[in-house]
């Protein structure tokens, strides 16, 4: 018997979260569009462990326990990191923009074990909603190259995200690098070097889901390494390590260290990665929490 539409994603998500997902599916595209249902619910019902991978991989570099702390994840989606924080003893805040995905996100946090150390706000990033140094971490995945207001909201994101964080709290940011030619939310080779009205042509060409869910390439801001760190650093920010994906020059083999370093020379070291992985802290806090980097993890 073929199998339905969904089931696969349905083994692995909880019952009132697949729900609201196909529901929204549904109402984007039609019923007709099986395939784009398909791929929309996909993306969506994987967004807990794509998340959970990612804040793994920052736990293996950076000293970050969870347990008795608050965590401020920005543009949250569907609140996938609020299942592992809340596991480990921690305290969730999921924000996000957008009415539609909180939706999702609702859903998704009622079946938790431990919903009550999860709380959802629905809020802007570039004006958060809390009081100064509320969060020991503030997590934000894929999220700034989403505010719809380019860099002026970005800037200011950096600065309330300052804000928020306690002395030794820490900023862990993802986003991708404009310079990588496959764009990664269309999935697409070159659409960010193109001007806007001819990219959504293009993406409407190859990919036109893109365009249901977010209207137009407009809507997508990526940074370029340079622009990244002048940001950070106009909002009293400071990056935990010399290299992006949180690693040292001392993290890889001679080789690999010789041609950073030779990159460096010209400030050109930030550039030849597909995104950013990267640990931020107040600019005065970089000498006290550099003992908690983590640099074992690769050469184990």
């Amino acid at each position: 018997m073929p199998m339905k539409i969904g089931d696969e994603h349905k083994k692995r998500t909880n019952k009132h979260f697949f729900n609201a997902v196909k529901k929204d599916a549904t109402e984007k595209f039609g019923r007709e569009h099986q395939d784009s249902i398909e791929q929309y619910m996909s993306y969506w019902t994987k967004t807990e462990e794509r998340n959970r991978q990612l804040l793994c991989g920052f736990m293996e570099r950076v000293d970050t326990p969870l347990r008795g702390k608050r965590v401020l994840d920005v543009g949250s989606g569907t609140a996938g990191l609020s299942r592992v924080i809340s596991n480990e003893g921690g305290y969730y805040v999921g924000l996000d923009y957008y009415a539609g995905i909180m939706t999702l996100a609702n859903a998704f946090i009622q079946d938790l074990e431990h919903s009550r150390q999860v709380s959802l706000v629905r809020a802007s990033a570039h004006v958060l909603p809390f009081q100064n140094e509320s969060f020991d971490y503030v997590v934000a995945f894929d999220a700034v190259e989403h505010l719809s207001g380019g860099e002026k909201w970005q800037l200011s994101f950096f600065q309330e995200t300052r804000r928020v964080l306690k002395d030794e709290g820490i900023f862990l940011l993802t986003t991708p690098n404009w310079l990588a030619p496959r764009e990664g939310h269309t999935f697409l080779f070159g659409p960010q070097y193109l001007p806007t009205w001819l990219a959504d042509i293009y993406i409407a060409w190859r990919n036109p889901g893109f365009l249901k869910e977010h209207g137009s390439y407009a809507n997508i801001h990526l940074l370029t390494p340079w622009r990244l760190q002048s940001l950070l650093r106009k909002a009293g920010l400071a990056l935990l390590h010399n290299l992006p994906w949180c690693m040292e020059f001392e993290d890889y083999p001679p080789m690999g260290r010789a041609f950073y370093r030779v990159l460096s020379l010209f400030n050109l070291h930030w550039c030849p990665v597909t995104g950013f992985w990267c640990a931020v802290v107040k600019k005065e806090m970089v000498q006290a929490l550099r003992p908690r980097v983590g640099k074992q993890w690769l050469r184990n």
